[in-house]
């Protein structure tokens, strides 16, 4: 599953922000079948209070600047959409799982999911459009759900996420016909 993060301007505030991640570590428990897991069996786990848990991302630490564009490489399995979900307060986990580290904004505050929510999109891969629209339209669709502001200011930020995008082109085209 591919993913995307992208830190936005909001219609009202439009800082810009540097997002940060210490230390983030997350372990699950390992559910066994009359087998012994131990740390020697390859298959990146801890014995943690005699529990066996796997390993998912390990003491990951980061910082995203402004205007600026960061890759999450790796292969299937690494880490990257936890990460991702850690940022947007999506991730469910097992009982019994642990997850450690911190998040922040600017440095000094942490990051919620109601101040995510304010300052980045996260579009999972699976996400759908809705075939029926046009880029113009879902874009709008989305503003006026995630944004406050007058129905001007809304349709400027959606004319700049428009261009940004490069979607000028084909903004009235039906989805289904860009496939």
């Amino acid at each position: 599953m591919r993913t995307e993060v992208r830190l936005i301007e909001t219609a009202n505030n439009i800082d810009k922000i540097t997002l940060v991640w210490e230390n983030i570590t997350v372990r699950t428990p390992i559910k066994t079948k009359n087998q012994q897991i131990t740390e020697q069996s390859g298959l990146n786990v801890k014995v943690i209070d005699g529990k066996p848990m796997k390993t998912i991302v390990e003491n990951l630490t980061g910082v995203a600047k402004p205007d600026e564009i960061i890759g999450l490489i790796g292969p299937s399995g690494s880490g990257k959409t936890v990460l991702l979900n850690i940022f947007s307060s999506r991730l469910h986990l097992p009982k019994g799982s642990e997850c450690k580290g911190n998040v922040y904004v600017n440095k000094n505050e942490p990051l919620t999911r109601d101040l995510f929510g304010k300052v980045a999109a996260y579009v999972m891969q699976d996400d759908v459009l809705l075939e029926t629209l046009t880029p113009y339209e879902s874009i709008r669709f989305s503003a006026n759900l995630r944004l406050s502001g007058t129905s001007q200011e809304k349709e400027s930020r959606v004319m700049k996420v428009i261009e940004d995008l490069r979607l000028t082109a084909c903004m009235n085209t039906l989805v289904s016909f860009m496939k």
